[in-house]
C-alpha cells in the first residue's frame, strides 16, 4: 500500500472505533471490526492486496458516513454566552 494512505487510513478507522465504542483504548477485535464493516481491509479473502483505488473509494464512504454522523449532532450553548 501507497505510504501516504497508512496515516490516514488509521486515523479514519480510530475516529470510526471512537464514535462506535467511545473514547478510550480499543481492542484489536473492536479494531478489526469497524475495518470489516467499513470494507478497509488491505488485502482481499484470497490474499492479494486491494489496490490504492478500492481502498480509497472503502475510505471516502467510511468517511461520509463519520462527516454525516457528525453532522446531525448539536452542540449544547450555555445561554449566558
Amino acid at each position: 500500500m501507497n505510504e501516504k494512505l497508512m496515516g490516514p487510513r488509521l486515523k479514519l478507522i480510530k475516529a470510526l472505533c471512537a464514535k462506535k465504542y467511545g473514547e478510550r483504548y480499543h481492542t484489536a477485535l473492536e479494531l478489526n471490526t469497524v475495518i470489516a464493516e467499513n470494507a478497509l481491509h488491505l488485502y482481499t479473502s484470497s490474499g492479494s492486496s486491494r489496490t490504492e483505488k478500492q481502498i480509497q473509494d472503502a475510505m471516502s464512504i467510511a468517511h461520509g458516513r463519520l462527516r454525516q454522523d457528525k453532522e446531525g449532532e448539536h452542540t449544547v450553548v450555555s445561554p449566558n454566552s
